[in-house]
């Protein structure tokens, strides 16, 4: 039980914290800069997740294209997290389920399995590779 409540408390804490950190990049027009990507202010290049922000701005404007071709395809699965985990994990606290914490388990057990793992980190990397290659 003390587990699923940090569970539940951590989540809704992250996801708070991106939803600001998604305010404060649209409210201060600071999409074209990566002030706050040490990743990249050190190395000089992007990272696999360089342009999601961007991305999850420019899918809640419904600009699906600059999302997936322009910035990163992960914003879109961000996006949609950003929308749903919120709800899941209010209905799970409302009615005392434990939706949100068992698929999380679930995933987690599923990311073990090399035939699911191998695939995802191949297409991270090649997503990295596309990141370095449009010079985000």
């Amino acid at each position: 039980m003390q587990n699923r409540f940090r569970f539940y408390l951590i989540t809704i804490v992250v996801i708070l914290i991106g939803y600001f950190y998604l305010i404060y990049s649209y409210r201060s027009n600071n999409s074209s800069t990566m002030a706050f990507c040490f990743y990249k202010n050190i190395l000089s290049f992007p990272c696999p997740t360089c342009g999601t922000t961007r991305s999850v701005l420019a899918s809640f404007k419904a600009d699906f294209y600059n999302a997936i071709f322009t910035f990163n395809p992960l914003g879109i699965l961000y996006a949609f997290l950003l929308i749903v985990i919120p709800v899941f994990v209010c209905i799970d606290l409302i009615f005392k389920k434990s939706f949100v914490y068992q698929s999380y388990h679930s995933i987690l057990e599923q990311l073990k399995n090399k035939k699911i793992s191998i695939p995802l980190i191949l297409l991270l990397i090649l997503n990295w590779i596309w990141n370095i290659y449009k010079e985000l």
